[in-house]
Formats: structure tokens, sequence, C-alpha cells
């Protein structure tokens, strides 16, 4: 029922935005190499070299116009009803907040996601109506990873997968005029479907090529929620929107800058496409392009997403991690209709068990010494 009423005039989904990937434009899938790649690569996986728990992990996202419309946006919260809504016509209300704590071993991850998600869009005030999107989601998420050797004994080929459960509450509907007029919050909770489960599975690959003492080209690929992730009501059938597939196919290139096997310090540029099975969607929307600048405990990212800038900044203090970034998405069908800003924070607490030598990412002079 209620995907029949969803339009095209929608944001790529995304079931989970890293606040590290969204910082290098979303172009994620080549160089994944932490604990989000069993979000978005779980090929990835295989870099982790060493055990890491990560207790809390709290990531808050907002829109710019969230801070420009506080007072609209309580007096709305108070009495939801015509009057309160047509303060916030040409707005996008957007919040998201979710912890994903979890536990990393080599090649290997384990985790439990909580996140919620609303957005509110009002528009037209001549055909009023508003486009609302209320999730709750929470479950469990484990995925692994292997390395083997590529077509030649410089190259490598690393292949994960990763399971999620899920168990979703929500709705992803247009509310009408004629419904707009007499809305009020025992209508919201009426729109409410679930709890529902479903299982999802991602898939992908890595094809990492040394180039140089110094460089790597890595070409990746990972195909999210394989056939859509559908929750289905255990009552009627009627269940929470479900998660849509994403392919996404990329490059990425790595310049370390020192040849010693035990430096840190690199910069990556890397560019994708995402959302590849979607139609009736503006090309340009589907193109990410991203750096990072790895200065070993400072991180500075830049990237476009949906034609728009991102940058991010995180520290790496070993038991506290801070991640900030802001991006831009589109919500309707073609580029450049309307954008919407959004900022990110992340505070991670956690450690590893071993924390220099051990850390994400290359540890060894492959191309001088090719593993056996």
């Amino acid at each position: 029922m209620l995907e029949s009423v969803r339009g095209s005039a929608r944001e790529l989904p995304e079931f989970y935005r890293g606040i590290r990937a969204m910082g290098m434009g979303n172009a994620y899938t080549a160089v994944a190499n932490d604990e989000d790649s069993v979000f978005y690569n779980p090929a990835g996986l295989a870099q982790i070299r060493r055990m890491r728990f990560n207790f809390i992990n709290p990531k808050l996202e907002a829109s710019k116009d969230d801070y420009s419309s506080v007072q609209d946006i309580g007096d709305a919260a108070e009495q939801f009803d015509a009057s309160a809504v047509s303060k916030l016509f040409g707005k996008n209300i957007y919040a998201n907040g979710s912890m994903f704590p979890n536990i990393a071993f080599p090649h290997f991850l384990l985790g439990f996601i909580y996140q919620g998600e609303f957005h509110l869009q009002a528009r037209n005030k001549a055909m009023p109506r508003v486009e609302t999107r209320y999730l709750l989601d929470r479950g469990l998420v484990g995925g692994f990873a292997f390395e083997l050797r590529g077509l030649s004994r410089r190259h490598f080929l690393r292949l994960g997968t990763s399971v999620k459960w899920i168990t979703r509450r929500g709705f992803d509907t247009t509310i009408p005029l004629a419904k707009l007029m007499a809305a009020d919050k025992s209508y919201f909770k009426s729109l409410l479907k679930g709890p529902a489960s479903g299982v999802g599975l991602n898939v992908g690959l890595q094809y990492d090529i040394p180039i140089a003492l110094t460089d790597d080209l890595i070409i990746g690929s990972a195909w999210q929620d394989v056939g859509d992730t559908d929750f289905a009501s255990r009552v009627n059938g009627d269940g929470p929107p479900k998660i849509r597939n994403n392919l996404s196919a990329g490059l990425g290139w790595i310049h370390r800058f020192s040849k010693k096997s035990t430096a840190m310090q690199n910069i990556k540029v890397t560019a994708e496409a995402r959302h590849l099975t979607e139609e009736n969607r503006d090309p340009r929307l589907k193109a990410h392009l991203g750096m990072e600048l790895d200065l070993d405990s400072i991180f500075l990212r830049f990237g476009m997403n949906d034609l728009a800038y991102t940058a991010g900044v995180g520290l790496d203090m070993w038991l506290i991690r801070v991640a900030a970034a802001t991006y831009a998405v589109e919500t309707q069908t073609l580029a450049g209709m309307d954008k919407e800003r959004r900022f990110a924070l992340q505070l991670e607490f956690g450690f590893d068990l071993a924390r220099k030598t051990s850390r994400t990412g290359r540890q060894e002079d492959r191309y001088r010494r090719p593993r056996q």
C-alpha cells in the first residue's frame, strides 16, 4: 500500500550512511576498509587486521532547515494540523540517529544496529501535500571476508558477504490536502506499519593492483540488499517500507607518502556509480567522487554527492574517535531541483587490542614482498 503511493520524487535510498563515506561523497565501495564495510562493501572486512571493540558510537544527522525552523517544528510537534504544517512549506526537515556497537575481528565483524529516521517535506502551497517518512530499525549485522591471490602474484582479490536481520517499524507516504486538513497525532499512528522483520544480504569484491612501490589501483563492486529486503507483516502482509537494493561499482587510487611498509599516511581518490538498478533517475545523481587525506590520526575528506560538495574531518585518539561531515542530497528526480544540505556528527568510544602496528590498512609492501 505505502509503496504504491511513493512517488519518484525521493532521494536515492540508503539504509545506512557512514560518516566517513559521506565526507568522501559516498564514493566508498572501492576503498572500504573499516567497520562500515559491512554496510557498503563487505569485501573491505578482509583489510581489518586487528581486533577492535566499539562500545558506544552515536551518530546524529540533521538538515540545514532544522536549525532555521526550530520553533515551527516545536509547534508542529505540539499540534500537527494544517496551520502548523503551513509554516514548514518549502522546508526539508530531516533527523537521523543511530548506534552501531560492534566487535571487529580480522576478516570478521558482528554488531547491533539501532537507528531512527524522520523526514518531512511540505511542498506546493497551491496543492498542499506532505511527504513524510518515519523509520525505526534495530537488528543484528554480521559479515565475513577473505583475500586471495589475483591474476598476478602481486594482485589481490577480496571477497566478502554480510547479512543483517532487521526489525522495522514505520511508514513512507504522501499526505494529500484532504487528509492534511484533518491530520493529527492519531492519524500518524494509524500510518505506522510493523514491527516486522526482514533479512538482507550484501555481497562485494575488491581487486587490488599495486602499480608502484607507493601506489595501488583498486576496483570495487558491491550489491547491497540483493533483491530488496522486504518486511512482511505477520498479520496481513502489509509491512513497513522495504530496503531497496543498491548496485555500485567504482575505482580507487591510494598513494602512500613513504615506501616503508609500516607507513600509515596516504591519500585516497575514488569515483563510483551507485544505484545502478534504479530507473527513471537522472544519471548524474548516481555519480560520486571522493578523496581522503590520512595523516595517521587526523583525516580530511572531500567529495561530491548528488552534484553537491561534501566535506568531513576525523580525529583518531585510540580510545576516542570524533568525526563530522556535511553533505547534500537531491530530493527530486532531476539534478538541481531541490537540494537538501545535511550535517552529521559521530563520537565513538572503543579500543584496539593492538594500537599502531595493527591499524586498518596496508601493513606490508606487497609490491616488494608479495604474499606466497
